[in-house]
């Protein structure tokens, strides 16, 4: 009876320190500090449109877009001072499109496109003269 008692409290307690994420509307977390940490719209629970995510310094650090849960449109990262790092592309949830990453120097190293689920380009790549690149193809289209 008395662990019982303890399991209900235990219960109610962190019940009352965690609330349940809304199922609809806009929802921000922040850190210690007060900062801002991240901020995204719920439609049934799940994202949908901008979610955007920030450095504890204040910069940025994502920005994507969802539908109906899914990444949906572009997808950005930068690094904590403010250097591009990631550019991705995805229709419901897959990856379509250019996909690109750049060092910590802004060298770009992963530079492909999917196309129906194929990819083309490199892969830790980088160029060795200007307008050329090296690295691994992923694959190359059918002529």
């Amino acid at each position: 009876m008395i662990a019982r008692s303890l399991l209900l409290v235990t219960l109610v307690v962190l019940s009352l320190e965690t609330p349940p994420a809304p199922a609809l509307g806009e929802v921000e977390t922040r850190y210690a500090d007060g900062t801002l940490a991240s901020r995204e719209t719920l439609k049934g629970g799940v994202r949908e449109g901008v979610a955007r995510t920030w450095w504890p310094n204040g910069r940025l650090r994502s920005q994507s877009t969802h539908r109906n849960g899914a990444y949906h449109g572009e997808y950005r990262t930068w690094r904590s001072n403010g250097q591009p790092y990631e550019l991705r592309h995805y229709v419901d949830g897959r990856e379509e499109g250019v996909q690109q990453s750049w060092d910590e120097q802004g060298r770009l190293y992963l530079n492909y496109e999917v196309r129906a689920g194929r990819r083309y380009g490199f892969v830790n790549a980088y160029p060795c003269a200007p307008g050329t690149m090296t690295g691994a193809p992923v694959a190359r289209p059918r002529s």
